[in-house]
């Protein structure tokens, strides 16, 4: 095998490799959909969440009350945060948590991953 060879050969698996790279951050930095359950105290709330990792924003709707937002987001490996509220990346629960007139709120929930709406255009 020649240095021309080597070089070549090292050439290739660095290609290869960021090539991977390239694939897997592009995976993660899909926009990933969520349909959430969050009690209020007294009843069950749900919760629409868009995460777009590559733009750094969520979106959620409450259609319960007709509410809808649009935040930017910090992405951490274990948590994306955005307004008041928490998503647990790996366990996918959420925390809202509220300063109420100098009471500290937390409201739980669950959520799950949804499938992308299908749309027309």
């Amino acid at each position: 095998m020649t240095l021309k060879d080597e070089e070549d050969d090292m050439k290739f698996i660095l290609a290869a490799g960021l090539y991977c790279f390239a694939m897997v951050a592009h995976a993660a930095a899909e926009t990933v959909y969520l349909d959430c359950t969050m009690t209020n105290g007294t009843e069950d709330v749900i919760w629409k969440v868009i995460l777009d990792e590559k733009n750094q924003t969520a979106s959620y709707s409450i259609p319960g009350v007709g509410a809808v937002s649009k935040h930017a987001a910090v992405f951490l490996p274990e948590k994306v945060s955005f307004d008041a509220i928490v998503i647990n990346r790996i366990d996918l629960s959420i925390t809202r948590t509220v300063n109420l007139n100098g009471s500290v709120k937390s409201d739980q929930g669950q959520c799950k991953i949804a499938d992308p709406p299908k749309r027309k255009f």
